[in-house]
């Protein structure tokens, strides 16, 4: 079948999937199995799979079949193996070259960092002073845009002589299972991760939509139009949420996306935070969701890292930056042993029946009850978790079913509730 194996390979040379899509295909035929595979990428087996199908679906044939020995090459599969590594490697020299290129027009640095930046953290980074501190604060300040995945590999690949490095990654409440796998292949090799923001995603409709005239949007109520998403995180979490077939395109062109949502032809999804500096169109409104997924921008560093003056005065800034928004609803702060959270935001006493009552009244669970006293004093869910011994994704899973159940969206908005 010489014809559809040059269909397969001029449709991966020819660039417009993702990189991912062929490391988890080189994993699994490397490791033979889909839950090896997964491991080696930090992420769970069902992501792997999902990613595996992609890749499949855009190239129009079965990569892999099935034996008593785990998964094997289809013929497909064993023409694509040698293009994807070739690809994948290409991407690494690119990267690897950019550094020399840099490196060669800088003389004389003596303070360097890189950032290594989820497309969402890098968004919101971009609505603070963050990136220029970073500038005034080193001499050598360098910056890469990856999804979460890639700001794993990124951090786990460099080696001490290479400087200091940073990351910034975004966790999705409805990820669990992979936020996990992350953080804890981060913190066995030395990392430590501090969350620092949470907001939550709204829908972008255009004002000729059936959807502009309401003002809270349902599941249901998305399902009835073509969904535009970004690529990357974002497009895993909308295909969790809603569905494969709701989306009708993916792509890494912002610009091209709000252009689909003015004209009508789809819905899209924007971090609330985006209310901060994005001008909205005339032509599109921001609606908020029913229940809507969340979302926690943070940053992940080896303790030296951010022992370091300089990237502790940087992140301050971050902090003080963001606090001036503290009364804005999709907006809250999460306080950590780096930052300098205001006063305000910190623990505070509030009335035992008080709680009880609230507790009541809005139907929460034996489970949701253990944390949600410790939630609207003020306490971190890294704290809490410390406190029960449980991983902190379980507490951060507790604390947005009890902002669900409250109407609510952030621990913010809870303490207020809890004074009254």
């Amino acid at each position: 079948m010489p014809g559809a194996h040059s269909d397969t390979i001029e449709a991966v040379s020819g660039g417009h999937m993702q990189t991912n899509y062929l490391r988890h295909f080189i994993a699994v035929a490397e490791k033979g199995t889909i839950s090896a595979a997964a491991a080696s990428c930090f992420i769970t087996p069902q992501g792997l799979s999902r990613s595996i199908s992609a890749l499949e679906s855009e190239l129009g044939c079965p990569l892999f079949e099935k034996s008593y020995k785990g998964m094997a090459l289809t013929e497909f599969g064993r023409v694509l193996l040698p293009e994807a590594h070739a690809i994948v490697a290409a991407e690494k020299r690119m990267i690897e070259l950019s550094n020399l290129v840099r490196d060669a027009g800088e003389s004389g640095a003596t303070q360097e960092i890189t950032l290594f930046l989820n497309n969402i953290a890098f968004d919101a980074a971009l609505m603070s002073p963050l990136l220029e501190s970073f500038e005034d604060a080193f001499s050598n300040a360098r910056y890469y845009q990856f999804d979460n995945e890639g700001v794993t590999r990124s951090l786990l690949e460099r080696d001490k002589s290479d400087g200091m490095a940073i990351g910034l990654v975004t966790l999705f409440s409805v990820n669990h299972d992979e936020n996990a796998l992350m953080l804890e292949e981060l913190s066995s090799h030395g990392y430590e991760y501090y969350a620092y923001l949470e907001s939550y995603d709204e829908v972008l409709v255009s004002v000729d939509s059936p959807l502009a005239e309401k003002s809270l949007l349902t599941r249901s109520d998305i399902l009835t139009q073509p969904i535009v998403s970004s690529d990357g995180d974002i497009y895993q979490v909308c295909e969790k949420v809603f569905g494969s077939d709701a989306i009708h395109m993916v792509t890494s062109d912002s610009s091209f996306r709000f252009r689909m949502v003015e004209s009508n032809e789809a819905i899209t999804f924007v971090p609330a935070f985006y209310r901060l500096t994005y001008h909205v169109s005339p032509r599109t409104v921001v609606i908020p969701m029913r229940n809507p997924y969340f979302l926690e921008v943070g940053f992940v560093g080896k303790p030296e890292v951010f022992s370091n003056p300089y990237v502790k005065r940087v992140i301050n800034q971050l902090i003080r930056f963001y606090a001036q928004y503290a009364g804005l609803p999709y907006i809250s702060l999460v306080p950590s042993q780096i930052t300098t959270i205001p006063d305000a935001l910190r623990q505070v006493d509030v009335s035992e029946d008080r709680l009880r009552v609230l507790a009541d009244n809005h139907g929460l669970g034996k489970d949701e009850r253990q944390v949600f006293p410790y939630l609207a004093r003020g306490m971190s869910t890294r704290d809490i978790a410390n406190e029960f011994s449980v991983p902190t994704a379980a507490v951060k899973s507790r604390a947005y079913s009890i902002y669900n159940k409250l109407g609510i969206h952030s621990q913010k908005e809870l303490m207020r509730l809890a004074r009254g």
